[in-house]
């Protein structure tokens, strides 16, 4: 449920549907926690920002896994 209600913030905006908070007090999670959840989505999000504009490199062990920006020159299907 924590994965979903993060997943429901990031698609929403943080403009979830009342009913997506609902469940997830009723499984078991507090107001608190979902604040903490808007927090560590913040933070990730101010941390991917500042690396953008710093140009921050990647740390060597994770280059094989750098993402690339797709093309989609002459990458349709025939």
């Amino acid at each position: 449920m924590l994965r979903v209600f993060a997943r429901d913030l990031v698609r929403t905006g943080g403009s979830i549907e009342p009913n997506a908070l609902a469940s997830f007090l009723k499984a078991g999670y507090n107001q608190q926690h979902a604040l903490e959840v808007i927090l560590g989505l913040a933070v990730k999000t101010m941390s991917n920002y500042t690396n953008s504009i710093a140009q921050t490199p990647l740390d060597e062990p994770a280059q094989p896994k750098a993402w690339v920006k797709p093309s989609l020159r002459g990458e349709f299907p025939t």
